[in-house]
C-alpha cells in the first residue's frame, strides 16, 4: 500500500478502489434507509431514479452508479421493493413524459428556427456585399476601358486626350 503524502501519521494508508466502492455502496444504502425512515421518495427524473441527485446527496460523483454495479442495483432494488414510487398517477406520468418530449422537441425547433434566422441575416449581409462588389467591378471596368482608350489616343496621336 502507498502512504498518502498528506496523511497525518505514517500509519494511514490510501484506500484502494474496492474499499472506496464498498464505502460508496454503504453511503447509498444509508441514504435509502434515511429516505425510508423519513417516508420520502427517491428523487426521480422522467419516472426513473435521478442518479445525479442521489449521488449529490451521498457525496460522490454520479459516475459511481455507472462504474459500481452494486450501488446502482441498491437504488434500483429500493425503487422497486420498497415501493418508493412517485405520487403521480401512471396516466399523468405518461402525459408528463409526452409533455417532456414535446417540450424538448419544441425547444429543438426553436433553436433550429433561431439558427435559420441567423443564417438568413448573414446571407442578407453577404448578398449586399456581393452586390456592392459587383457595382465596384462594373465601375472599374468602365475606368479600365477609359484608360485603354486614353492610352490608345496618346500612342497614336501623341496628343493629350480629355475624356
Amino acid at each position: 500500500m502507498v502512504i498518502r503524502p498528506d496523511a497525518e501519521s505514517p500509519t494511514e494508508f490510501k484506500k484502494n478502489g474496492q474499499q472506496v466502492g464498498r464505502e460508496n455502496v454503504q453511503r447509498v444504502r444509508e441514504y435509502l434507509d434515511e429516505l425510508k425512515l423519513q417516508k420520502q421518495f427517491i428523487p426521480l427524473r422522467d419516472g426513473k431514479p435521478n442518479y445525479s441527485a442521489i449521488a449529490l446527496a451521498c457525496g460522490f460523483n454520479r459516475q459511481v452508479f455507472y462504474n459500481n454495479q452494486a450501488a446502482r442495483e441498491a437504488v434500483e432494488q429500493a425503487f422497486q421493493d420498497l415501493n418508493l414510487e412517485p405520487q403521480i398517477e401512471p396516466t399523468s406520468t405518461n402525459h408528463s413524459a409526452g409533455y417532456s418530449k414535446a417540450a424538448h422537441t419544441q425547444k429543438q425547433l426553436d433553436t433550429s428556427e433561431r439558427y435559420i434566422q441567423e443564417l438568413e441575416a448573414k446571407l442578407a449581409v453577404k448578398t449586399a456585399e456581393v452586390e456592392s462588389l459587383r457595382q465596384k467591378v462594373s465601375e472599374l471596368e468602365v475606368r479600365l476601358q477609359q484608360a485603354s482608350i486614353f492610352e490608345e489616343v496618346i500612342t497614336t496621336n501623341g496628343r493629350r486626350y480629355i475624356p
